[in-house]
């Protein structure tokens, strides 16, 4: 589940707005904050700061007839025209950069950061 801390110094949640589209396109974020959970430990907690902009979006596999599963997230930050994003399985994690002009994340996904 992910967190959103903006600069009104308000907090929104994944379980307040359902999905990241539902996110306001006028708020500010300051950090964003996923949870991860584990079996028999505290949560894992990974925390972006800093970007000029922010972006989560759902990772799906098994995609057909217009049904498909979860098994995801991808959390994406931009800085200095470039692309810093997390992606977060149920297996582990995988980290990738590349600028922004190759960038495959519709523009509409993403919200200003502070």
């Amino acid at each position: 589940m992910w967190l959103l801390k903006l600069k009104s110094n308000l907090e929104i949640t994944e379980a307040q707005v359902q999905c990241w589209d539902n996110v306001p396109t006028h708020v500010v974020i300051v950090a964003l904050a996923f949870s991860i959970k584990r079996q028999e430990a505290p949560p894992y907690i990974l925390e972006m700061k800093a970007y000029e902009q922010y972006c989560v979006e759902k990772i799906a596999s098994g995609v057909s007839s217009g049904t498909g599963k979860i098994v995801g997230y991808s959390l994406s930050g931009i800085k200095e025209s470039m692309v810093f994003k997390v992606e977060i399985y149920s297996a582990g994690m995988k980290f990738v950069s590349y600028p922004r002009s190759l960038s495959k994340v519709p523009d509409r996904c993403w919200r200003k950061g502070a």
